[in-house]
């Protein structure tokens, strides 16, 4: 094999997210520990592309048609789908034609240019699997049918990787005939302040999209029983993010029926989220299904325990009574008396924030994640040594 390895990586989108976080941490560590060379195909123009120009990664701009989308699509729009996708991926190849690159590395289960390259260029394929599809996480459905969608995942890689033990248990019945190994995401420690936990009140946070899959309503619930059920009242929730109008309307007029305005923030979307969490005492995840769960180890990075659903991968990165409590989704009693625990026992909120954030930085750090994908690009050409 040669010292120097090209790999062409392939996102889904341009803006600056969760995935897209994921790679870019994924491609500089590559590059700076491991001398891979990374090379993105874009399917447009965006945020992502002038980060790439500040880091000196190469990139071509060619849009290409998602396997998947936000909606089921009616017979009619598949169909155009299908006619519309030879002349996309043509443009592709051709966009590509003067690269060389010694593997393909598909940023999403979303995208399947990356398998057709695979089988025209016979270059080795490996697929990042972070959504679970079928409208559990993002509304995702697939665009040209499971039976295809199974054709092509078992056809258009040499190895699939798995942001969790979810997404890895969800796609079980899908790839049957290719490995699949479970890669937890890398999240970078740098620039990150531990919390200090000095505040009068108990500051709870929730960072994500205002959305029914984040389930923000379950939090103000259980705030309702705090305040109105179990009069307690040295606590504040605080909720970051935005979203879907109806629903942020939903959340807001919730709050105001329960008589919760002193004890609920609506801080709105903020670029500033770091300085925010340095400032709070306990991260809260209520999210329905979490491929991984990013947020989640933000919290643990700054030193905040993390109460999470027993849903999707968030149960798998919270260790029961050590870093964190897990709750069910949907009860909001047991939320508010895990939230109850800390209010009244203030030292466990220091204890379970350092044990946080030890795992964090053991078991998510960037660095594991690129050793355990560099790995994996050894074995897919054959140099295992």
């Amino acid at each position: 094999m040669k010292n120097e390895m090209k790999v062409l990586f392939i996102t889904h989108y341009t803006s600056i997210y969760g995935a897209n976080i994921a790679m870019l941490s994924l491609m500089k560590c590559l590059r700076d520990r491991h001398g891979v060379v990374p090379f993105v195909l874009l399917p447009g123009y965006g945020d992502l592309e002038y980060v790439l120009k500040h880091e000196g990664i190469k990139y071509v701009v060619s849009g290409f048609v998602p396997s998947k989308q936000g909606q089921k699509m009616s017979v009619f729009k598949s169909l155009m789908k299908k006619i519309k996708t030879p002349y996309y991926y043509a443009r592709v190849f051709y966009r590509l034609k003067n690269e060389k690159f010694d593997i393909i590395h598909t940023n999403s289960s979303v995208i399947n240019i990356g398998a057709l390259l695979h089988l025209a260029l016979r270059k080795p394929h490996v697929w990042h699997l972070r959504e679970f599809g079928d409208g559990l996480d993002y509304h995702i459905y697939q665009n040209l049918g499971k039976s295809y969608e199974r054709f092509v995942f078992n056809k258009g890689a040499d190895r699939f990787i798995a942001i969790s033990e979810s997404i890895k248990e969800y796609y079980s019945d899908r790839i049957t005939k290719v490995e699949v190994s479970r890669i937890y995401d890398g999240v970078p420690s740098v620039g990150r302040m531990v919390a200090k936990h000095s505040n009068r009140d108990v500051n709870f946070v929730c960072v994500g999209c205002l959305c029914g899959g984040k389930n923000q309503m379950q939090l103000i619930n259980a705030s309702s029983i705090l305040v109105n059920v179990l009069n307690v009242k040295d606590f504040r929730l605080n909720i970051i993010g935005n979203g879907e109008v109806e629903y942020d309307l939903e959340l807001r007029k919730k709050v105001s029926e329960g008589g919760l305005e002193k004890y609920v923030n609506f801080w709105g979307y903020r670029t500033d989220v770091k300085n925010i969490l340095a400032k709070m005492d306990v991260g809260v995840i209520a999210s329905r299904s979490e491929g991984f769960g990013l947020v989640t180890v933000e919290y643990m990075l700054h030193g905040l325990p993390v109460l999470g659903t027993n849903a999707g991968a968030t149960k798998e990165l919270i260790k029961d009574g050590c870093n964190g409590f897990v709750f069910e989704l949907d009860n909001a009693e047991d939320l508010a008396n895990r939230m109850k625990y800390f209010i009244d026992n203030r030292p466990e909120i220091v204890k379970f924030g350092e044990n946080g954030l030890q795992i964090a930085q053991t078991e998510y750090s960037v660095e594991k994640n690129a050793e355990a994908v560099y790995s994996c690009y050894k074995t897919v050409l054959g140099d295992e040594g």
